[in-house]
């Protein structure tokens, strides 16, 4: 057994636990309880996005988060040892039955609620109670011990405020208020990230569950293959184009990389790729997927709410950023496989032809296109727009013999839609415990001036500052729960020194994303090494080499907002193509060849004037583009002479 192999099974067991949601191991009772739970509760979901608005915020979201909880506690049995054993755990029972009544306590009394805000009954206070517990305990069960943690130790600071000392002491809270506070209003539990998550991602996991189900993923790899695989390093860039149109609408980095990874890291390594290098660039691949329109992990839509714009808006901004992105791997991808001299391209017979592909899986771009014209042509609500795509996918599929989905196909994707939401709903549940108490506390306020304190007036500092911040809290967390988590604690400072809404949870937003490739907590570089066979931290440390311009980009939002649309068309397309320049010139210097491998002073120099292009400073982004231009000239006179010679 080699030394990596005991990481690699720790590994995929923590990939199982966060990102399989519902172990389909333990079926009798419990999952299948679950599995019926999850159905209806897709179903009606769908339902409701025909009618939304017809409920009271307070009534939607107190009912999503009752089906949500009870999915979690049966999916996810107290003892470990009973997820594949036939019997439901009693205590178990006790946690379904409290989380159900808590929560559809609070949509039964929803009408006459203000009523109750003002003095709490004693079985008011009991069932909070109840329901804080079990929603932290479900949180833990699914997501692991940051996040309820976290909420924890919020929690308990809405009382022990008196006790502390400095910017930190408030007067404390009676527990009436704060349960009032956190359980009965919509400014704590069941704030605006738990509404985003009931109003939308329902309805987008259900779509991508379908897709899934009736073989989306193979046609986007098939697509990928069609337009890459007869290049230069084709099976990387494959697995790069494939990871990005899978992972935009999976939600999930590790789970993207266990889907694509499966297909393309054995692609790659045939063709010559180091496995090492396999894994890193299908793990950057799979993590650019949460930054990629229109999904972007589900969190889109909670960002629109944070930042009180529109969600196509908020894909507008994310597009040029992403696009930059995979435009980075795309050349790591080329250039690394001239430094290895793989020139080689894929034999055309291990490839499907275009007209193949697309006789087999036409029916794909359909439902897709009709997202697409629904959210930015007839600007139908997002809600509107994902069920007629969902609709038109389920008569498409249902209406040809060689698509049709049996009812057992169509169970399991409902419910496995209904189990992804579940998993975002509890980070968004939780968080907004955090949320609450910042509003209860005016905590919010006082860290937004501790972070600008130690800033000492530098922008610069403040965003390294919120750069570790964000890369820590995010670590081991799924996309959506780390940026909720970030723009709760952390992006208020910046919006506070003067940074735009959406460049400041933008900013926040990329590096939640790119913890998931940072060690020591990297979950799709620790994925991708499961399926490589290599030690995990070698393949985080590879994927943060190959995929550095994703530590850049986000410091682009604030120095060079034209590309995330602020300002002028004039500013918007310097910024732009500035932008490009200096990706070319950090993914260069990164992977240190042009036409010849680069010694270090030039790596550095070049991965220096990338940098220095993403300000709006006249004088270093002409310096910068100087000295990338003087070394291209240099390398490429040279690989001539040496030709030559």
């Amino acid at each position: 057994m080699s030394a990596s192999e005991p990481n690699v099974a720790a590994t995929q067991k923590l990939v199982d636990d966060i990102e399989n949601f519902g172990n389909s191991k333990w079926k009798p009772y419990g999952y299948t309880l679950a599995s019926w739970i999850g159905f209806v509760f897709s179903l009606g979901s769908l339902i409701y996005g025909y009618f939304a608005g017809s409920l009271l915020a307070i009534e939607v979201r107190s009912l999503h988060l009752g089906f949500v909880l009870v999915l979690a506690l049966l999916l996810y049995p107290c003892k470990k040892s009973l997820r594949t054993s036939k019997a439901v755990y009693w205590f178990d029972m006790i946690f379904v039955i409290g989380a159900a009544v808590s929560s559809f306590y609070l949509f039964y009394i929803s009408p006459e609620l203000a009523k109750h805000i003002g003095s709490l009954k004693p079985i008011d206070k009991i069932l909070g109670i109840i329901f804080i517990i079990c929603l932290l305990e479900a949180t833990r069960r699914v997501i692991g011990l940051a996040v309820p943690l976290l909420g924890l130790v919020f929690f308990a600071y809405n009382f022990f405020g008196p006790y502390l000392v400095g910017m930190f002491r408030h007067r404390g809270f009676s527990l009436s208020r704060v349960i009032s506070h956190l359980y009965m209003t919509t400014e704590g539990v069941f704030s605006s990230p738990l509404g985003a998550a009931a109003d939308y991602i329902v309805l987008f996991t259900v779509f991508g569950a379908l897709l899934d189900a009736s073989g989306g993923s193979k046609f986007f790899t098939d697509i990928a293959l069609c337009f890459c695989g007869r290049r230069r390093g084709g099976p990387g860039k494959v697995a790069v184009m494939a990871s990005g149109l899978f992972g935009c609408i999976s939600g999930s980095a590790a789970a993207n990389v266990l889907v694509t990874g499966q297909v393309t890291i054995p692609m790659m390594k045939k063709y010559g790729f180091t496995s090492k290098f396999s894994g890193a660039i299908t793990a950057c691949a799979s993590s650019g997927g949460q930054i990629m329109p229109p999904v972007m992990g589900a969190a889109a839509f909670i960002m629109a709410d944070m930042v009180k714009g529109t969600y196509l808006a908020v894909c507008a901004a994310a597009a040029i950023p992403a696009i930059l992105y995979y435009f980075s791997l795309f050349m790591a991808v080329d250039v690394e496989s001239v430094r290895q001299g793989l020139h080689k391209n894929t034999v055309d017979s291990e490839l499907p032809s275009v007209k193949q592909v697309l006789t087999n899986g036409w029916h794909f771009i359909i439902p897709l296109t009709i997202l697409i014209v629904c959210l930015a042509v007839i600007k139908f609500s997002a809600q509107r727009s994902v069920l007629y795509a969902i609709v038109s996918l389920l008569v498409i599929l249902q209406s040809r013999k060689s698509t049709r989905l049996s009812r057992a196909q169509l169970f399991a994707a409902f419910r496995d839609g209904a189990f992804q939401a579940a998993q975002v709903s509890l980070a968004c549940a939780t968080a907004g415990i955090i949320i609450g108490t910042f509003s209860l506390t005016g905590l919010g306020l006082k860290l937004s001036s501790i972070l600008v304190a130690l800033a000492n007036g530098k922008l610069l500092i403040l965003l390294a500052l919120t750069m570790i911040a964000s890369l820590i809290l995010g670590m081991g967390m799924p996309t959506t729960a780390a940026y909720v988590v970030l723009a709760i604690l952390v992006a208020p400072a910046l919006v506070k020194f003067g940074v735009t809404p959406i460049a400041a949870h933008m900013f926040v937003f990329y590096f939640g994303v790119i913890s998931a490739i940072t060690p020591p907590v990297a979950l799709a570089a620790f994925s991708a090494a499961s399926l490589t066979g290599d030690n995990p931290v070698d393949v985080g440390w590879a994927a943060c080499r190959f995929g550095i311009v994703s530590f850049i980009i986000p410091f682009m939002f604030i120095y060079s907002p034209g590309i995330v649309l602020q300002g002028s068309v004039t500013q918007i397309l310097l910024g732009t193509a500035l932008a490009v320049v200096g990706v070319m010139a950090i993914v260069y210097g990164s992977v240190g060849y042009i036409f010849r491998k680069l010694n270090p002073l030039f790596r550095l120099l070049l991965i220096a004037a990338g940098i220095s292009m993403i300000t709006d400073e006249t004088v270093s982004t002409i310096g910068g583009v100087a000295v990338f231009a003087l070394i291209v000239v240099i390398e490429f006179l040279a690989a001539r002479k040496n030709k030559a010679a």
